[in-house]
């Protein structure tokens, strides 16, 4: 009996598999219409238009974590100075609906572009690296595992331009006006009406952009998110750092994307709990409750009647199973003042 390749076993089995589909997929549906949105009001997630930059420059970016990045002055800055504009190549005007393509969130740049903007320094695919699959071929030639020479390295490694106009409500007028995203990958720039209101290098992962200063409640706004694919692996292995600027990052799953279900919401307060987490301890009837509050716009220093309004005011309850709801006692409050997250 001949040996089986990796390769054939895999194509084996993926054509058995179909062969057992009843109803294979012929096209990415539109999700149900989510009538009570978990936070906010729903952007919907059809009509979003996709437009590349293969000419965006990024390669030595720096690159900021959350706590690196805060409002300073009506200006979103990280490390301390002011974080760049980074308009399209070409200008705002690049982001038309006739030069991009439609796309449903969720999705990737991969999923409507591989192989047209491919890995390779002539733009087209070219074979993987060892950093980024497993099983390709080294220099020196075919060694088990590394002995699949046939797939290519079609992905698109740079930026790209996630556009569509949104209505914020005429009611939000007055309020901090907040958008909520879902995750991205791998970095995000965030701008409403070319003004930049957030950013995160936190792949995939939830964060908060803060459009006050630049919404136009009532009327249509333009938003744009700026996606930064750098690299990536196309194969399970977890690990493997790789430099972009002036740190590693882990290489993770190399295609660029947007989740769906982003939402918008306003506040009414001048001081809002940016994040809350909740620890266990020894006691199983004890709880530790952290919780991040920064200030609005305008609102000044958190002095320290701001600080015993906000620890008086502090209420918990607790939630049974079963909806029954009880009151639960705060004790040794503490507070720690950062006037770098003050907002």
């Amino acid at each position: 009996m001949s040996e089986l390749s990796r390769r054939q076993f895999l194509q084996t089995v993926a054509v058995a598999g179909v062969a057992t589909q009843l109803k294979p997929a012929l096209a990415q549906t539109k999700p149900a219409a989510e009538l009570y949105p978990e936070n906010g009001t729903l952007i919907p997630d059809d009509g979003w238009r996709l437009w590349l930059d293969p000419s965006a420059k990024w390669q030595d970016d720096d690159i900021f974590l959350p706590e690196d990045v805060h409002w300073q002055d009506g200006v979103l800055h990280g490390g301390g100075h002011p974080l760049p504009t980074n308009a399209p190549t070409g200008g705002w005007t690049a982001l038309t609906p006739a030069a991009s393509k439609e796309v449903l969130l969720p999705t990737t740049v991969e999923a409507h572009f591989w192989g047209q903007f491919g890995a390779g320094a002539d733009g087209k695919p070219r074979p993987y690296t060892s950093e980024e699959y497993r099983y390709a071929v080294p220099a020196t030639g075919p060694v088990a595992p590394a002995d699949d020479n046939v797939p290519q390295n079609g992905a698109y490694f740079g930026v790209s331009w996630w556009h569509r106009e949104i209505h914020i409500p005429a009611e939000m007028q007055g309020k901090r006006i907040f958008l909520h995203v879902r995750g991205a990958r791998l970095r995000a720039e965030v701008y409403l009406n070319h003004k930049l209101v957030g950013y995160s290098i936190m792949e995939e992962l939830p964060f908060e952009c803060d459009l006050t200063h630049a919404a136009n409640p009532g009327g249509l706004n333009t938003l744009a998110i700026r996606l930064t694919n750098p690299f990536g692996r196309f194969d399970w292995v977890d690990g493997l750092n790789a430099k972009w600027g002036h740190v590693s990052l882990y290489r993770s799953h190399g295609f660029g994307g947007l989740d769906r279900g982003m939402t918008i919401s306003a506040n009414n307060e001048s001081t809002k709990i940016e994040d809350l987490w909740i620890l266990n301890t020894e006691n199983p009837r004890t709880v530790k409750v952290t919780a991040k509050v920064v200030l609005g716009f305008g609102a000044g220093h958190m002095t320290e009647n701001i600080i015993k309004s906000i620890i008086a005011g502090a209420k918990l309850a607790v939630t049974e199973f079963d909806g029954h709801t009880t009151a639960s006692k705060i004790s040794k409050p503490q507070f720690r003042a950062l006037e770098l997250i003050r907002k």
